[in-house]
């Protein structure tokens, strides 16, 4: 879902203080993607993928298509208020979603940075 620091700053309530605390700085001149997909989507994705079982253990003691919707419900608003852009793979291949990226970066998408018209 995310690289970075994105995951901790969006978690964290007061991120700058957290990070002036252990002398973070974040000195970065480019944007923090988010990359968007449904829960239908995240649990088929998951579903189809052999490493699943091996790679990504469970973050809590539910069902793991449950997992996916409360952690969705919790992290997508803080998710949505750091990232630069939003970009909904659930239709995209993963090409697509890097086309869609390059677009957003070279200014020649139509949308704004969050992904509106």
């Amino acid at each position: 879902f995310a690289m970075g620091s994105g995951p901790a700053r969006a978690l964290a309530k007061k991120p700058s203080k957290m990070y002036a605390k252990i002398g973070y700085e974040d000195q970065s001149d480019v944007a923090v993607i988010f990359l968007e997909a449904d829960a239908d989507t995240i649990i088929s994705r998951m579903k189809s993928d052999p490493k699943t079982n091996n790679l990504r253990p469970g973050l809590t003691h539910l069902r793991p298509d449950e997992e996916v919707k409360v952690l969705l419900r919790k992290r997508t608003p803080l998710y949505r208020r750091y990232a630069d852009i939003t970009v909904n793979t659930s239709e995209l291949s993963i090409s697509g979603a890097a086309a869609k990226i390059i677009e957003y970066l070279r200014g020649t998408d139509s949308r704004d940075w969050h992904g509106r018209e």
